[in-house]
């Protein structure tokens, strides 16, 4: 089987595997067809960690897995039928008549951009190129996974092997090692393929999060705008928001993969957690909070999370943030402790706390990136940390100042599309880097060889999640001229008008 050949086979295995999951707490949509792959490799980062915690095949434990949740998932539809992702829910704003033409219309046309952007910038796999984290961690990971427990639990341990990081998260290792099962094709090309097309997958969700970010603007705004003036708006006014979301979405996909450069196609995996984690902030963060999108946030933190420690840390902050959001959400309707998402927080981040736990019990070799004794202090690998890390993002000298003219010139528009506070992303930003700068500045051996190595692939997170806020901020614009004038008097449309200044309503718990 050649490696195009395999790598279809392998995308589609792990794609089926998720789709029925994905359906069942996404729904019907186009967001639910990237998310299928990264699902299944969720699942086969499962196997990885069952094969090595207890034993057996990696093989038979992704089937396990895929069967149980695609049973537990028809059980759910069959016992919940309003849970069918062909019905329509009836919650939520919905654009009607030519609208919604337009918005279905729009959409496929979306997708078609972040689809070709995507295969354009995948052009570089016609010679695949695989580099060198990608033979000694990730493709490693892989071969040990597909040689069984004992010879995974036995490399785990091994001091003579440092630089494979034996205990980095399974995800890749997992996805790879049941692409060559199911195959037989055992090439580090077909592994450097399928990594390459899981980045492909994850990049593309975080840029259809700025679609749904321009479809929220057009038809929220256009709402508020026809309660506060009692008519519409034009409809070339209603458009343009959802079009600049799709220009917006195929920019921001060429960005992504030209932020990573050669490392999203040569097999390294920082470009998968990091687009996972920038999209987890769009739809779990950023956007109203409907529950599919919720579930699209927390399969991206999945994802994340168990690709490499860095999103793991990053991952775990992003859920204290969405903890955050909602609790505070419950506390002022409710006036009283909001336990359920501090609880679903709290199971959240004992998840991702599982695999790094697993490591400890079964006594994984040390995880060091750099060797020897500690050189510098606190005051110079600061310095050191901060210079090399602002040398590669330069976009925060135009994202900073675009946020904040943003949120001046547009909070009235934002507040009416019912997308969240700009912070939200920032924070999530913020504690990410702030994560990987301590880590620098904290850790041992020679920083500055320590950075010279891999601060260009470690601020991929906070580099392409500023260029995500600008593209926000982008469509957000378009929709200002939608917005009335606030010296206008509210007018009530056929007795139901609401002021726009009364913002848009509650919906934490629309259904998707």
């Amino acid at each position: 089987m050649s490696t195009a050949e395999a790598a279809a086979v392998a995308s589609c295995a792990l794609a089926a595997a998720g789709l029925l999951p994905v359906l069942v707490l996404v729904g019907l949509r186009l967001v639910s067809i990237p998310l299928a792959p990264l699902t299944g490799a969720i699942m086969a980062a499962l196997a990885a960690a069952g094969c090595l915690a207890l034993g057996g095949s990696v093989l038979l434990w992704f089937l396990g897995i895929a069967l149980v949740a695609g049973l537990s998932a028809a059980v759910f539809v069959a016992r919940y039928p309003g849970s069918r992702p062909w019905v329509r829910p009836s919650g939520g704003a919905r654009p009607t008549g030519s609208a919604n033409r337009f918005h279905r219309g729009a959409g496929m046309v979306g997708a078609a951009v972040i689809a070709l952007a995507v295969v354009g910038s995948l052009s570089a796999l016609r010679a695949p190129h695989i580099g060198f984290d990608a033979r000694t961690i990730w493709l490693l990971h892989a071969v040990w996974f597909t040689d069984g427990h004992r010879t995974a639990l036995a490399a785990l341990s091994n001091p003579a092997i440092p630089f494979a990081h034996a205990s980095y998260p399974p995800l890749i290792g997992g996805s790879v090692a049941i692409s060559w099962l199911i195959t037989g094709n055992r090439s580090d090309t077909l592994g450097v393929v399928m990594i390459a097309l899981l980045n492909a997958c994850a990049v593309s969700i975080a840029a259809w999060a700025v679609v749904e970010v321009g479809r929220h603007c057009g038809s929220r705004v256009a709402a508020a705008h026809a309660d506060h003036q009692a008519l519409p708006p034009r409809r070339g006014r209603l458009e343009a928001p959802y079009v600049a979301g799709v220009v917006v979405a195929g920019l921001l996909v060429l960005v992504a993969f030209g932020v990573a450069g050669p490392f999203a196609t040569n097999g390294y995996a920082d470009l998968l957690w990091s687009a996972a984690a920038v999209g987890a902030i769009g739809f779990a963060l950023v956007l109203p909070g409907r529950r599919g999108d919720l579930w699209v946030g927390v399969l991206l933190l999945s994802v994340a999370g168990l690709t490499k420690q860095e999103g793991t840390a990053t991952a775990v902050a992003i859920v204290v943030l969405i903890t955050v959001r909602f609790a505070h959400h419950e506390w002022a309707q409710l006036s009283g402790v909001p336990w359920r998402p501090l609880g679903f927080g709290a199971i959240g981040v004992l998840a991702l706390g599982a695999w790094p736990f697993l490591m400890v019990l079964l006594g994984a070799s040390q995880n060091v990136a750099v060797f020897g004794v500690r050189q510098g202090d606190l005051v110079s690998r600061t310095h050191q940390t901060v210079v090399a890390m602002s040398g590669h993002l330069h976009v925060l000298a135009f994202a900073v100042p675009i946020a904040i003219a943003g949120g001046i010139a547009l909070g009235q528009v934002r507040r009416a599309s019912g997308l969240r506070n700009d912070g939200w992303a920032w924070a999530a930003l913020a504690l990410g880097a702030f994560l990987v700068a301590g880590t620098y500045i904290t850790g041992p051996g020679n920083v500055g060889f320590w950075l010279d190595t891999s601060v260009h692939r470690t601020t991929f997170f906070p580099a392409i999640c500023a260029w995500w806020i600008i593209g926000t901020w982008a469509v957000l614009g378009t929709a200002q001229a939608m917005v009335p004038r606030t010296s206008d008097p509210p007018v009530e449309a056929q007795g139901t008008g609401r002021p726009l200044d009364e913002g848009p309503p509650p919906v934490l718990h629309h259904p998707s």
